[in-house]
């Protein structure tokens, strides 16, 4: 039987979290959807559990997969899909019980392509919303905005704050990275597609108290940073963007993983950078503000002492004014 939407849930040792995610589904308000349940080779109860869920519901299953990753769980869910639009759940988050009405809803009176929402995290029962996407009048508009918000909370690198057309999903997940797959993913989208839309507030419930501890890993961090700045700036040449963007997202993102590290772990961090050959000829961006240019600067003279001294000390003002 074919539904509106095809929600994916991938699941790995969900068996703690999976109930409150499979009863946002199934609580929704909008009914015309199919929730598809990857078991990614749990080694719990994980698939017990949501199969007891989903008892009753025709329009929920669980497919059991041995343990893959999840890229490759959506992957496998967006291959067994039959929605005409395609929607993202993580096993630890919630959907608010209007999301996928108010997500249809401007897909089908705006004819998008794309819809993206805003999200909120949650921390234990306290809500604090992390973005709001803006209202934009062109694809050029969106990704503008997207881009210029993904040092911080942004719409553009995560999956699940968003609605997708089925049949316009010509690049599944990259299963052969950690790390900056969901960008890759949504940048390859949003490059083959036409009109994208926004839904003006928070649908959708991240739970950061069950966060993966992938993003945490520096190596993983590490080596995301050339992927995912040559994705971007693949993203601006396609929509005509300033490259400037992504050049100045570069030197941002490099400040934001190097600042919180003490000496010893800084000094690893620059050695595994400079051992990159993609990282090294991307320092042949130049940015154009005044900071970036600075860090570009170091970088590119090996001035790492004098980095390390400016990351400390703005590290330490922001402390001051906490």
């Amino acid at each position: 039987m074919e539904h509106m939407v095809s929600v994916i849930m991938p699941a790995y040792n969900a068996q703690v979290t999976c109930e409150k995610s499979i009863k946002s589904v199934l609580n929704q308000t909008y009914k015309d959807f199919e929730l598809i349940i990857i078991n990614d080779g749990s080694s719990d109860n994980t698939e017990e559990k949501c199969k007891n869920l989903i008892t009753g519901h025709e329009n929920a299953r669980v497919i059991t997969q041995n343990n893959q990753g999840v890229s490759a769980a959506r992957n496998n869910g967006i291959q067994n899909a039959t929605g005409k639009y395609i929607a993202f759940i993580d096993s630890d988050d919630e959907y608010k019980e209007t999301f996928l009405e108010k997500m249809v809803g401007a897909a089908e009176a705006e004819d998008a392509d794309l819809v993206l929402c805003g999200f909120s995290e949650m921390k234990g029962t306290e809500e604090h919303v992390m973005y709001i996407p803006e209202a934009c009048g062109s694809k050029k508009d969106y990704c503008n905005h997207l881009l210029k918000k993904i040092a911080g909370a942004s719409g553009l690198n995560i999956p699940w704050n968003k609605l997708y057309r089925r049949d316009k999903i010509q690049y599944l997940f990259n299963t052969q990275t950690q790390m900056g797959e969901d960008l890759e993913f949504v940048c390859k989208y949003i490059a083959d597609i036409g009109k994208v839309t926004s839904v003006q507030e928070s649908l959708y419930y991240y739970d950061t108290n069950m966060e993966s501890s992938l993003t945490s890993h520096l190596d993983l961090k590490l080596r995301a940073i050339s992927a995912d700045m040559l994705v971007m700036m693949e993203l601006t040449d396609n929509v005509g963007l300033s490259q400037n963007i992504v050049k100045n997202k570069f030197y941002d993102r490099i400040e934001g993983i190097l600042k919180p590290l003490n000496r010893n772990d800084y000094k690893e961090a620059l050695r595994f950078l400079y051992g990159e050959e993609k990282f090294v000829r991307l320092l042949n961006w130049a940015p154009d503000r005044a900071k970036n240019k600075f860090i570009r600067f170091c970088l590119v003279h090996h001035c790492i002492n004098a980095l390390f001294l400016y990351l400390s000390a703005k590290k330490g003002i922001k402390g001051i004014l906490k």
